[in-house]
């Protein structure tokens, strides 16, 4: 049976979302923002975020699917090779993490060949993340587990043709990587 204040803080947010069946989802809210910082170097947006107790610099990259963590970072976070998880051949681990006052767990992917960590869509889309270039913040809004991890895309008008693209804010680190003859 809930309580009064639970019953009031449902009804917000059906008035909200607009619809009951998202309260659930919508009830875990963090609304933590972070800067993102300037990378001597680079032009991509970057966010620091604390992994196991360690400030841990990460391209925001909404075209990556999945976010990763160098071999580098694995060993200065202190894990070792028996850590890793295998699924299907990709090594992952579950590492703490935490934004501000919000503490959490999430599965990195540790990959062999990347030179930077890489913030993607499984924690962009699941915390339903607003990146704000103006004011140069990223919002942690809420924690929605069944978010689309698919790219998003946008029309844009080139010589007078309307043209679909990916918007990926992290596409000069993946060519980087392609161009160092590390990828694919």
């Amino acid at each position: 049976m809930s309580t009064e204040e639970e019953t009031t803080k449902e009804t917000s947010l059906v008035e909200e979302t607009g619809a009951k069946d998202d309260v659930e989802e919508a009830r875990d809210r963090i609304d933590e923002t972070i800067d993102i910082i300037s990378v001597k170097g680079s032009s991509l947006p970057h966010v620091m975020i604390e992994l196991e107790g360690i400030p841990v610099c990460f391209v925001v990259d909404t075209g990556c699917e999945l976010s990763s963590i160098t071999r580098e970072q694995m060993t200065i976070l202190g894990f070792e090779e028996s850590d890793l998880e295998d699924t299907d051949g990709t090594l992952h681990l579950v590492v703490s993490f935490k934004i501000n006052d919000y503490k959490s767990a999430e599965l990195f992917y540790v990959l062999n060949d990347c030179t930077e960590n890489l913030l993607g869509l499984n924690i962009l889309a699941s915390y339903c993340c607003i990146i704000d270039l103006e004011k140069d913040t990223l919002t942690f809004r809420e924690l929605y587990m069944n978010a689309s991890w698919d790219l998003r895309r946008t029309a844009v008008n080139i010589q007078g043709r309307d043209v679909e693209m990916d918007i990926d804010t992290g596409a000069e680190s993946c060519q980087r990587h392609l161009e160092s003859g590390k990828g694919a």
